[in-house]
């Protein structure tokens, strides 16, 4: 009589409860693309629910999406992977309107989701890039908070940056 043996390596799962009460069941592996969540797992050991009071389950949910996009990628790690996570990165901003732009940064930097946090903070400095000030404040709705006379007296001493 022969016995076999099948290996089975089971996934540890964690159950993430954004604010709104949403929660997802995450693999730890991709959870824990998140610093935050890599750290409480870390000192909290298995704790069978992560209450992340500060992300609305919207953000949560997209970050995650990232997360497993890149968690996957990272097993097999060839430039053809590099390659297709740069492409991947790209669809996944363009088209990101300002407020979720906002709220998606906003959450990724709570979670410690550094290259997250990078790859959007990049998609503001393209919106930025090549503008004038003026323009700038127009397409973040920034409101001038200098008194009447203080910007323009800021722009003859500082003619260079405004050129």
């Amino acid at each position: 009589m022969s016995s076999s043996s099948t290996t089975t390596t089971t996934t540890r799962l964690l159950m993430l409860k954004a604010s709104d009460g949403v929660t997802f069941e995450v693999e730890e592996a991709v959870a824990t693309k998140l610093g935050a969540i890599n750290n409480m797992v870390e000192e909290e050991g298995s704790e069978d629910l992560i209450c992340l009071p500060n992300v609305n389950g919207k953000f949560l949910g997209m970050v995650l999406e990232w997360c497993k996009k890149h968690a996957n990628n990272n097993t097999n790690s060839d430039k053809g992977n590099d390659e297709v996570n740069k492409w991947w990165d790209k669809e996944f901003v363009m088209d990101l309107d300002q407020n979720t732009l906002y709220h998606l940064l906003m959450a990724a930097d709570y979670l410690s989701g550094t290259e997250l946090v990078d790859l959007l903070t990049e998609k503001v400095a393209s919106m930025i890039r090549g503008k004038k000030v003026e323009e700038i404040r127009e397409t973040f709705k920034i409101k001038s908070d200098f008194l009447p006379g203080q910007e323009e007296e800021i722009r003859k001493k500082n003619s260079w940056a405004f050129e």
